[in-house]
Parts: C-alpha cells; sequence; structure tokens
C-alpha cells in the first residue's frame, strides 16, 4: 500500500505526454489473418512449454520483438516494493543479464523519477518529445530516446510490471 495517496502519481500527470492514437505497426497488419493467427498460436504453444519463467519472458519478448519492432526495451518492477520505488528488471543494456526471479538483490533499484511515475499510474502510454530532469534515475537507460512506449502487465489487476520500448 502506498502511503501518502496525494504522492500517486495520476494519468493527469502524464496527459501532456500522452498520445491517445499510436500509429498502427503497418508490418504486421499486412499479412494476412491466417499469418497472424500462425503467429500468436505459435507463441503461445511455445510460451506454455515453458516451466522456467524467466525463459517464458524471454521467448515471449523475441516474439514480440517481431510484432512492435524498438530501438531498446527495458522491463520494470515494483513487486514487493512501495511508491516511489522500481527496479529495472530486463534491458537491452544488460551484457550479462540478471534472472529477477533468483537474483532480484542484483538489480537495479531506483527511487523516483519518470519510471516510478509510470509503473505506479498503470497506464499504457506513449511519450513523445521525451525529456528528462538532470537527476532522473531513469536517464541512464532513456538517455537520447525521442520517445516511448509504456505497457503495464497486470497480475490479479495490478500492475506490477511494466515493459518500455523506445
Amino acid at each position: 500500500m502506498i502511503p501518502n495517496m496525494k504522492d500517486q502519481p495520476t494519468v493527469q500527470t502524464l496527459r501532456s505526454r500522452l498520445v491517445s492514437n499510436p500509429r498502427p505497426f503497418v508490418r504486421w497488419f499486412e499479412r494476412s489473418w491466417e499469418e497472424r493467427l500462425a503467429f500468436v498460436q505459435t507463441m503461445v504453444r511455445e510460451i506454455s512449454q515453458q516451466t522456467d519463467p524467466n525463459q517464458m519472458v524471454e521467448l515471449y519478448g523475441q516474439r514480440m520483438r517481431q510484432i512492435l519492432p524498438s530501438d531498446r526495451r527495458i522491463s520494470l518492477s515494483r513487486r514487493d516494493l512501495e511508491y516511489p520505488y522500481v527496479r529495472v528488471t530486463r534491458s537491452d543494456f544488460d551484457s550479462n543479464p540478471v534472472n529477477p526471479w533468483k537474483h532480484r538483490d542484483r538489480l537495479p533499484l531506483l527511487r523516483g523519477g519518470l519510471f516510478a511515475e509510470l509503473i505506479y499510474a498503470e497506464q499504457a502510454v506513449i511519450l513523445n518529445d521525451l525529456s528528462l530532469a538532470p537527476d532522473d534515475p531513469s536517464r541512464p537507460w532513456l538517455e537520447g530516446m525521442k520517445s516511448i512506449c509504456v505497457l503495464p502487465l497486470f497480475d490479479q489487476g495490478k500492475a506490477f510490471e511494466h515493459g518500455h520500448s523506445g
């Protein structure tokens, strides 16, 4: 539970950056419905065969990159944390990725900034013309990005995880 509700970010804090109708990813929709259906079925089958959650997430990410291309991917978690704390669980920058289920203590723990604002808002957003405060703890992961797409991942109705693409 977040101790001070007035400090919780809201959708309104992001309103100036929100794009309500993002351009669809044309390449995906140029495929026939049969090809798209086969792709999704293969992905779901592959994921269902996994017993290791880390491997499941890796497979899902590989498939999603084929649908939604991006320059960078970052995953965040607020599981077992309170506002304004957030963990970076995955990043394209990691040359030695850490398994977040086995080594949570080795993941970067950030306090405040844009990542915290986004994950506690529990909303999918696209931010264009991205600008960060000089002291924003998300700066090392977002430096040089001009826009990002933020997608919450829900567990029992709560957005504990988020994926970011830029």
